[in-house]
């Protein structure tokens, strides 16, 4: 190989080194702070996602030692989260419970979710954050509506849907 041809070659491996070089990526600007203070109900949310995460976890490694296995305790703490607007009794009690919410009240618990949700959408104006939980039903099958009218945020990303089975 000649000295132009190494250059050349050279070059355009410098640039490419370089530009992945910055794990923020380019013109990201690294989150050092929240733009505001968690309120009382958000808090007392985190720590109780924290708590289920950590619940989840040893559970799925106790049941998958030798497997690799991919899940989300977010994900399925606000699902559950969602699913327990619509329970009542003992199973809502059982459901508030693993989800280790403590003395939430609904109405805190879905706010949380609500603000916090808002939250994490607006922390980085180049990243398109989005949740996508649904409930999906027998259309035979009595339905409480009191978790979709009520207790579900606008534009949470969560929805129910009707399906003939």
């Amino acid at each position: 190989m000649t000295l132009i041809g190494a250059r050349i070659t050279l070059v355009p491996l410098t640039l490419l080194t370089l530009a992945c070089s910055d794990p923020n990526g380019p013109g990201a600007e690294t989150i050092t702070a929240l733009p505001r203070q968690l309120t009382v109900a958000e808090q007392k949310l985190i720590g109780s996602s924290n708590a289920f995460a950590f619940d989840l976890l040893r559970q799925v490694n106790a049941a998958q030692r030798d497997s690799n296995v991919f899940i989300s305790p977010l994900s399925a703490s606000m699902a559950l989260g969602m699913t327990a607007n619509g329970a009542a009794g003992s199973t809502y009690d059982a459901m508030h419970n693993t989800l280790r919410l403590g003395d939430a009240s609904r109405q805190e618990v879905n706010e949380g979710y609500k603000s916090l949700i808002a939250l994490l959408r607006g922390l980085d104006k180049s990243t398109d954050f989005r949740i996508a939980n649904s409930i999906w039903y027998e259309n035979t099958f009595p339905f409480n509506d009191l978790g979709q009218r009520e207790h579900q945020p606008e534009d949470s990303g969560n929805s129910r849907r009707d399906r003939s089975l």
